[in-house]
């Protein structure tokens, strides 16, 4: 049986908030609240969903740059969560992060050799001579120019940030990475050309990446498989193909009914969803979804839905799915 790179059982990360007025103690902001999934070697899981339903603090808690409060995260079959400090620092040299924002991620004050030698020099890998013969590597893989070795972050456009941010990522040779809305920050035309560089890294050197977006359109080209998440849950896991044409849960086809369509002409059929996202601090009981979903009933209210196996492809959390297919 083939092990996944990445195996995610039950993780939690729960924020402490201090109430104000009359009301006093803490409570907790459930940003995260009990996820599982699995990325197999190789390919694209991408994660998605709303502004604020815990995509990024995921992330933190996967490569933990913050610790979770409870649940497990295997990397290659170890616990992250169990690793001592050398296992520790060996795991974040194999599972590396390209950041939302090109610019406030690259230190203003360094040049693009410093910013791209960082990694290297942190794990002691190389000499000064090394070193520099592998960033002119790096920066012609990313499509950048070996004469901008000495520029800084300012003097480029935003595209060519984020391939010093890819360059950057790729310098530990790494075999997992988590991109948290790599081109989010783009032009439409420059997010193509990153998105397209992310695929050709991949193939040729195996990479595996978990890909944090809101944009379905441009996870509909880059993942193998989609898990959708909702006020810190998961409501549904499918590979791409299926998604895109028999989505299960409720919010996830009203993310596909946010998809802009590329004719003006054609009516968008819209459903019957209203109001606004619940506070993560008090999320609803039962389906933390049921207060803005057209189809919920009762048990959707009273009874929080597991993720379940809907056919060979697909998962979804939710009582109507199978009057919903």
């Amino acid at each position: 049986m083939i092990e996944p790179i990445l195996r995610v059982d039950n993780l939690k990360k729960y924020y402490p908030v201090k109430k104000t007025g009359k009301i006093s103690g803490h409570d907790l902001l459930k940003a995260v609240d009990g996820i599982s999934f699995e990325i197999m070697e190789g390919e694209t899981l991408a994660l998605v969903g709303e502004s604020g339903c815990g995509k990024s603090t995921a992330r933190k808690v996967l490569l933990r740059m913050e610790e979770a409060t409870s649940g497990q995260v295997f990397f290659k079959g170890d616990n992250i969560y169990k690793m001592d400090r050398k296992q520790l620092r060996d795991f974040r040299r194999s599972a590396q992060v390209i950041f939302q924002d090109p610019y406030s991620s690259l230190d203003p004050k360094w040049k693009v050799e410093n910013i791209i030698t960082e990694p290297l020099t942190i794990h002691k890998i190389g000499d000064k001579t090394t070193r520099k013969e592998t960033v002119l590597r790096l920066m012609n893989l990313v499509g950048l120019r070996e004469d901008q070795y000495d520029r800084y972050a300012h003097e480029f456009s935003g595209g060519q940030r984020q391939r010093i941010g890819i360059a950057r990522a790729l310098a530990l040779n790494p075999s997992l990475i988590i991109a948290d809305e790599p081109v989010s920050a783009l032009d439409v035309s420059i997010q193509a050309q990153v998105l397209n560089l992310l695929q050709d890294l991949q193939e040729n050197f195996g990479l595996t990446y978990l890909f944090i977006s809101h944009d379905l359109s441009v996870v509909r080209h880059i993942s193998n498989r989609v898990a959708v998440m909702y006020l810190g849950k998961l409501v549904e896991i499918a590979d791409t193909n299926t998604l895109f044409a028999a989505p299960v849960h409720p919010y996830t086809k009203m993310l596909m009914e946010a998809i802009p369509l590329p004719d003006p002409t054609i009516k968008q059929t819209l459903s019957g969803l209203t109001g606004e996202v619940p506070s993560p601090i008090n999320p609803p009981s039962g389906c933390r979804f049921s207060p803005r979903c057209p189809y919920a009933t009762d048990i959707c209210r009273e009874v929080e839905p597991l993720l379940i196996k809907i056919n060979k492809n697909q998962q979804a959390a939710c009582h109507l799915a199978q009057l919903l297919e």
